[in-house]
């Protein structure tokens, strides 16, 4: 019984040496299946950047609005009075996005819109709509062209169509200014502080 067993674990390994030496001689011949040291490996192909994403050249620039003094980053409501003396009304009614009472105040061919602070006592100034050549904004006057304002606030976003106006977009503070053009002759200026 000792002998067959003997017998039976010799013929095990003699088999298994065949067969290891067998499957080393196959990889060897076949270089495409033998491993590769990590530091040998091919790195993997960086993945394509999408086709939509736009590097900061192709974004519009950066620009600073302000009417005599006032603009929307830290002008109050006691600035607008003293720059542009009394509204024709002043209406303190709705509520703005990110909460609070609105305070809007119209001139001729302007309205400005203000929010509370945390106490409700002072307002400052969101929210400014120019559609008068009364009111210059920042050297730019409404009746100017398109090539006006892009040569005095550089890139801007492209031209899009909404109704019958054209309008372009910039960056403006921590918000945006739109300029709306009917027939490459500005006839409104909005922009507004992203409070949310």
């Amino acid at each position: 019984m000792k002998s067959i067993i003997q017998h039976f674990v010799f013929a095990f390994f003699f088999l298994f040496a065949i067969a290891s030496f067998c499957g080393c001689f196959a990889q060897s011949q076949n270089p495409a299946n033998v491993a590769q040291p990590e530091a040998t490996k091919p790195s993997p192909k960086p993945s394509p950047l999408p086709t939509n994403t736009k590097s900061t050249e192709d974004l519009p620039e950066m620009i600073k609005l302000q009417i005599k003094g006032v603009n929307i980053e830290n002008s109050y409501y006691e600035d607008v009075l003293r720059q542009f003396g009394k509204p024709l009304s002043s209406k303190k009614r709705g509520t703005n996005p990110c909460g609070g009472t609105k305070l809007t105040l119209r001139y001729p061919g302007l309205t400005v819109s203000l929010d509370p602070d945390e106490n409700e006592q002072n307002f400052f100034v969101v929210f400014a709509e120019v559609t008068s050549p009364e009111w210059e904004v920042s050297g730019i006057r409404i009746g100017a062209s398109l090539e006006d304002v892009r040569a005095k606030f550089g890139k801007s976003s492209e031209l899009r169509k909404e109704s019958k106006l054209e309008t372009i977009w910039y960056y403006a503070g921590d918000g945006g200014a739109d300029f709306y053009f009917r027939k490459n002759k500005l006839v409104k200026i909005t922009w507004e502080m992203n409070l949310c």
